[in-house]
Order: structure tokens, then C-alpha cells, then sequence
């Protein structure tokens, strides 16, 4: 027997819907849908993937983490993208902190 996990963004659900793909689809048993991030979960998200890379500070500004809510609302694909982005140029100019 073979089982088959995909994982995607929420397009996947739209492309596994179109009609050519209805056999494929029809034994899909399970799916499983990431509601957004509340702000209280986003700033926890945050705060643990600069854990996991090592800073024991919390060194990004607290306005930061409530644009980053705001502005991609909860979707921790896109905090974890600007973020790791905000990290890369704050190394590159020698910030300790991001605002």
C-alpha cells in the first residue's frame, strides 16, 4: 500500500479541486488547514525562531512584531520570510536590535 502526505500552501486545496484531477483527489482522507496566527502566537513564533538560531534575546522591536502581524495577517510563512530577511540585513549593518 502506498500513502502519499502533501503539504502546500492553501492553492494546493484549489489545484487538487480542478476536475482533471478528481481521481487523484478522491482518496485524499485527511486535510488539515494552519489558521493564522493570532498577535499573542505570532510574537511567540518569533521569539522561537530566533531561539533556534541561536539568540537568547528577544531582539526584534515590539512595533516590529505588530507590523509583521498586521501586515501578513497571522500567515507565518510570510513572518518567517521578512524575518529571516530582517535578520540578514541587520547582520549586515551591524544592528543588535530590529526595528
Amino acid at each position: 500500500m502506498l500513502q502519499l502526505v502533501l503539504v502546500g500552501q492553501s492553492e494546493l486545496v484549489d489545484t487538487l479541486n480542478q476536475p482533471e484531477l478528481v481521481r487523484f483527489s478522491q482518496p485524499i482522507s485527511i486535510e488539515y488547514h494552519l489558521k493564522p496566527l493570532n498577535y499573542k502566537e505570532t510574537k511567540q513564533y518569533i521569539h522561537y525562531r530566533l531561539k533556534v538560531v541561536g539568540s537568547e534575546n528577544f531582539i526584534i522591536h515590539p512595533s516590529s512584531c505588530t507590523a509583521l502581524h498586521y501586515y501578513f495577517d497571522g500567515t507565518s510563512r510570510l513572518i518567517y520570510n521578512l524575518g529571516d530577511l530582517a535578520l540578514i540585513f541587520a547582520f549586515a549593518a551591524d544592528k543588535k536590535k530590529i526595528n
